[in-house]
């Protein structure tokens, strides 16, 4: 029987690289789920904005009344909501004073709102400022703010009389359904 030592580089195919349509299709695919991914990443982009100026803001209102209501400088503390059309952008003031116009600017604190935000409307009985009262903690000022994202979804940060500020969780901007599983076949739900 005759045999060859180099019959197995006969039958073997002779496939050293990948061909041109191999890497075509590759190169598709990979535009394609890139193309896909950029929207979710900018939609992303303006909630985590949004998600970052209501917190700044109701961070800001807390302190506001908690510095108040600890007599810090012996003054009532607020915040102004600067959303003045020719300012440039949009921002809101930490500040200590019976108003914004007569307030002691050296201990103002400025936080300008991420460029994807702006106002969509200040609604405040006092105009543009929130001012709590020493001591107790109210405001005579109170209203609603509202802050806008870039893709037009809007979140409303209010402030009653008693001087609560109330504003959706920042979590229930971006809605994520999970299950809860648990032992009891009565407690699985979907939140």
């Amino acid at each position: 029987m005759w045999y060859n030592e180099y019959a197995f580089l006969i039958a073997m195919p002779r496939r050293l690289a990948f061909t041109l349509v191999e890497l075509l299709i590759v190169i598709g695919l990979t535009v394609a789920m890139a193309l896909m991914a950029v929207p979710l990443y900018v939609n992303w982009q303006a909630h985590s904005a949004l998600a970052t100026g209501v917190q700044e803001a109701v961070a800001a209102l807390r302190e506001a009344q908690t510095r108040a209501m600890a007599g810090d400088g012996g003054r009532p503390w607020g915040v102004y909501f600067d959303d003045a059309p020719g300012s440039g952008s949009d921002r809101f003031v930490l500040f200590r004073g019976a108003t914004y116009v007569a307030r002691d600017a050296d201990y103002d604190r400025a936080t300008v709102l991420p460029a994807a935000v702006a106002y969509g409307s200040v609604s405040l009985s006092g105009g543009n400022a929130v001012v709590f009262s020493r001591i107790r903690g109210t405001t005579g000022n109170g209203g609603r703010v509202t802050l806008q994202s870039s893709d037009g979804r809007a979140v409303e940060i209010q402030v009653n009389a008693a001087g609560a500020v109330q504003a959706p969780p920042t979590t229930s901007l971006f809605v994520i359904e999970y299950a809860v599983v648990s032992p009891s076949p009565f407690r699985n739900r979907i939140r």
